[in-house]
């Protein structure tokens, strides 16, 4: 199944289409960038292109992590109508992966409605303790 998703990713030309585009804003930032899909449950990443930054988390295509978790999952989810992010968050399982995961789904739905108001996401150490990201729906 992980070659035929990766023969269709490649076959459409996203990561040659966002590749340029990833690059410019690792370097202009410094910031690890970030190419993902919502698929199922969870984000799926499609590519990666790390910073100088110490503290980078061991990422590859086709990594699947919880939307509740990831600025990338909210950034995604955040977007999508009001519907359609209720029946997600119904099919989570909210699992305290730190202290500060978000691990209810009124929580995560409030969250989402912060994140659209603002125009982007956040995570501050959702996911692992001592990482913080920013993510932007484009």
């Amino acid at each position: 199944m992980l070659r035929l998703g990766a023969w269709v990713i490649n076959s459409m030309g996203i990561k040659q289409r966002l590749l340029p585009y990833m690059k410019a804003i690792r370097n202009d930032l410094d910031v690890t960038t970030h190419c993902s899909i919502l698929e199922g449950n969870g984000i799926v990443a499609l590519e990666r292109i790390r910073s100088s930054n110490v503290l980078n988390l061991d990422l590859g295509t086709g990594s699947k992590l919880p939307p509740y978790a990831t600025s990338m999952g909210k950034a995604i989810v955040a977007f999508m109508d009001i519907e359609e992010q209720k029946k997600i968050a119904e099919q989570l399982d909210f699992q305290p992966l730190t202290p500060k995961t978000i691990t209810e789904k009124d929580l995560f739905l409030a969250e989402l409605q912060k994140t659209r108001l603002r125009g982007y996401a956040v995570a501050d150490q959702e996911l692992t303790i001592g990482l913080k990201s920013t993510n932007y729906r484009f």
